[in-house]
């Protein structure tokens, strides 16, 4: 009899439905030929394609139907991981004898399997049993049965072993033992591409493209979407989806099933006006898809995927540098029907969605209902209102520019990031010569706001953070600074940031003042709230406040607090003054910290002698050591 026909390389135009149900044929075609064949056969698809769920759906009819399908279940091989070829004989030893793979037994089939190997002869029934008993068995019976079996073999790109030492693996069960085996792989993945051609030809007699099927991949994915609204949702954006799915080029269905199980998460915290808001959820959702798909697989990274990158600042007059936006740009150009440049949520939410898992509520629930689609203009913030005009009908924004002119003058806005939006805005407006907002005087005019907002009072605790960090990622809750390229908004810029140091410096003898407290009321917190930690707050360790309180008082508390308060405490001052060379309020504490050492010194001799141990022993592990290594910066740092 001859070999069957076998198409070999399907392709063509037809739809991945057609073509999947041919290779579905040749496949089945193949494991049913009743005679030896002494070659594999390939399914070759891109990792993520959904070729291991299409083999699992045929599998039962890969079985002749010449055979008892009971007794000729194909054999199942992952290669993910695999190191040795023991291990591919372990997972077929345990799926041809599968006592053996019970938890109570395996060990006890490992032994077997190791006996095997020494060719000793033992009685499996009375082993498993745990009799004792060993007669005789020839051990070859136990590891046969493989014989005519279809074995697949999957994740070959994924194995530990060399592609050319698994082939070796899988000639002799085609050559010799009759076995039909299909290899399922990602050619492009595979490594030692010269000599895996090579050893290909002899092995491989067959190989088959699998296409990943979109339609019928989503309707098998609805099934395990459990919540029946989203459901309805999904079903009714399955072509949008669909559509941005298949843009992204990657046919990675794996990616498209965890972001759908993604957002029915996302989709219970939603309020039903939001669910029924259809335009805000087709935004959301494909701005998600695209999102998880691209972070996921490496197309955008945690870095280029930031709302100052967007192109809709285009819009908005501001232009981003071309080596910051190139990778980011490409990325976005490839979705033509996602808006990139949405703002129902902040990059770093859906950052933390995406590769986090993180579902804060609260920030999420803040963040859509500042947007357009559930807000009130009213409720808005001016200055944001005006930086989000292109999403709001035209004729509120005469009313939104005298709203922001009327907070302008009452001074409304003073934290840092808004600040620098009130710089944005106001360039922004000057451009385009609103009146009262043209040149000269504008700047002049800005810069009396910022003296306004900073000549109020003092800094609170919790507004003691540097302000570099929003201007050097270009914006602040969430949107870009607005004519940020403006050599104007530079200097303003560098001004608020001096206006704010002043005001911040204002709050430093009330900071300390708590801080002293601190140190016995809660010294952990103490710590927290001077140095870096994992967790912590550190709102002031890089701010030199310690020094307003006198080396001899902060001695004395040390001196006088129980022994864990001294410990914490102490550390506190080692891991602070770690980053003494790259924080020049602190470098100007290590005179004060001098101090601190002497006092410690003067003082403990005054303390019983257990006491003073203890204390001089503190001393001597985080600062005596601390100031050594300083000492030794200083050195390096002034060598004459």
């Amino acid at each position: 009899m001859k070999k069957p026909i076998v198409a070999d390389e399907t392709g063509g135009d037809e739809s991945p439905a057609v073509h999947n149900k041919d290779v579905e044929r040749a496949l089945k075609e193949y494991c049913h030929f009743p005679h030896a064949q002494g070659f594999a056969v390939m399914l070759s698809g891109k990792w993520g394609s959904g070729k291991t769920h299409f083999i699992t759906s045929i599998l039962d009819d890969l079985v002749s139907p010449k055979k008892d399908a009971s007794k000729h279940k194909p054999l199942y091989v992952s290669l993910y991981g695999v190191k040795d070829p023991s291990e591919i004989g372990d997972q077929l030893f345990q799926q041809l004898h599968p006592i053996l793979g019970h938890k109570a037994t395996r060990l006890f089939g490992a032994i077997l399997r190791s006996a095997a190997k020494a060719t000793i002869k033992l009685d499996i029934a009375h082993a498993a049993q745990l009799t004792g008993a060993l007669p005789d068995l020839d051990l070859s019976s136990m590891l046969g049965g493989s014989e005519g079996r279809v074995i697949i073999f999957d994740d070959f790109e994924r194995a530990a072993m060399s592609p050319v030492a698994i082939l070796g693996y899988i000639n002799p069960l085609v050559e010799h033992d009759d076995c039909k085996v299909l290899i399922l792989a990602d050619e492009d993945q595979v490594t030692e591409q010269d000599e895996y051609k090579k050893r290909k030809e002899k092995t491989v007699g067959r190989t088959f493209e699998f296409k990943a099927d979109f339609g019928a991949a989503f309707s098998a994915f609805m099934e395990s979407i459990d919540d029946s609204d989203v459901r309805v949702f999904f079903t009714a954006y399955k072509e949008e989806l669909l559509k941005v799915f298949a843009d992204s080029g990657l046919n990675n269905l794996r990616l498209l099933k965890q972001f759908l199980w993604d957002f029915e998460r996302l989709w219970k915290t939603l309020t039903q006006e939001q669910r029924q808001h259809m335009d805000a959820m087709h935004e959301l959702v494909s701005l998600l898809c695209a999102s998880a798909i691209e972070l996921r697989s490496g197309g955008l990274t945690v870095e280029n995927f930031r709302r100052d990158d967007v192109s809709h600042h285009i819009a908005l007059r501001v232009e981003t540098p071309e080596d910051a936006t190139k990778v980011a740009q490409k990325v976005f150009k490839k979705y033509p029907t996602v808006r990139f440049d949405s703002t129902l949520l902040e990059p770093d939410t859906i950052v933390d969605f995406i590769l986090k898992s993180k579902l804060p509520i609260g920030r999420i629930q803040q963040q859509l209902r500042q947007h357009p689609y559930f807000a009130q203009i009213g409720e808005i913030p001016s200055w944001r209102a005006l930086w989000l005009s292109s999403e709001i009908p035209a004729q509120e924004h005469d009313d939104i520019v005298k709203r922001f002119e009327a907070d302008f003058v009452a001074r409304k806005f003073h934290v840092d990031g808004e600040i620098k939006h009130i710089i944005g805005v106001s360039l922004w407006l000057s451009e385009m010569g609103f009146p009262g907002w043209e040149e000269p005087g504008t700047v002049e005019k800005i810069k009396q706001y910022i003296v306004d907002v900073y000549s109020r009072g003092e800094a609170g605790p919790d507004e003691m953070r540097e302000s570099t960090l929003d201007y050097i990622s270009g914006g602040a809750f969430g949107l870009g600074y607005m004519n940020a390229d403006d050599p104007r908004f530079a200097e303003l810029a560098q001004y608020q940031n001096q206006q704010r140091a002043g005001w911040r410096q204002r709050a430093y003898p009330t900071i300390a003042a708590q801080l002293h407290k601190l140190m016995t009321d809660d010294s952990k917190a103490f710590l927290r709230d001077i140095c870096f930690t994992n967790g912590g707050k550190a709102r002031f360790a890089r701010l030199g406040v310690l020094k307003q309180i006198p080396a001899d008082q902060f001695a004395a508390t040390i001196v006088n607090a129980p022994y864990r308060d001294q410990n914490e405490v102490m550390m506190a001052l080692s891991i602070r003054y770690e980053q003494v060379a790259d924080e020049p309020e602190l470098e100007a504490e290590i005179q004060w910290l001098r101090d601190v050492q002497q006092h410690l010194r003067r003082l403990g001799e005054a303390l019983p002698q257990i006491a003073q141990f203890h204390l001089f022993r503190l001393t001597k592990e985080y600062l005596d050591k601390r100031l050594s290594k300083i000492d030794a910066w200083l050195l390096r740092k002034n060598p004459s």
